[in-house]
């Protein structure tokens, strides 16, 4: 049985999906991979200013898209728990971008994350029934 998302992606009983790990990749590349690029653009002379207000709704935008990600990838499989990690991982994150936390609790967010991919990497991997 085979479904057809909105994207025009095909998703079958034994496909692995792979859009909660791109929905990651894209989150850590809009909330590290922004401010290390500008900070490597600043250490070769070309200073960049990003406002803190659009990167934040970036920020918020990538890791809620991967949470909703995690959230449809759960109905082929039948784990949770990879879209409970990564909500929490998300609650971490976009509370670090608007002050709340702090960054250590950042990282562990981000760190979430990652660890939220991998078992519903592996979770596709294994066939129910």
């Amino acid at each position: 049985m085979r479904e057809w998302t909105l994207m025009g992606v095909e998703i079958g009983a034994g496909r692995r999906s792979l859009l909660p790990s791109l929905a990651v990749i894209s989150a850590l590349l809009v909330c590290k991979g922004l401010l290390y690029g500008t900070a490597l653009l600043a250490v070769i002379g070309v200073a960049i200013d990003i406002p803190p207000g659009p990167w934040a709704i970036a920020v918020d935008i990538a890791v809620a898209v991967a949470v909703v990600a995690f959230w449809f990838n759960r109905r082929r499989h039948g784990m949770v728990w990879p879209t409970l990690l990564a909500a929490l991982g998300a609650i971490l994150v976009i509370g670090y971008m608007h002050g709340l936390v702090p960054a250590e609790l950042e990282w562990a967010g981000l760190i979430l994350l990652l660890v939220a991919a991998f078992l519903d990497w592996k979770a596709g991997r294994r066939r129910i029934g």
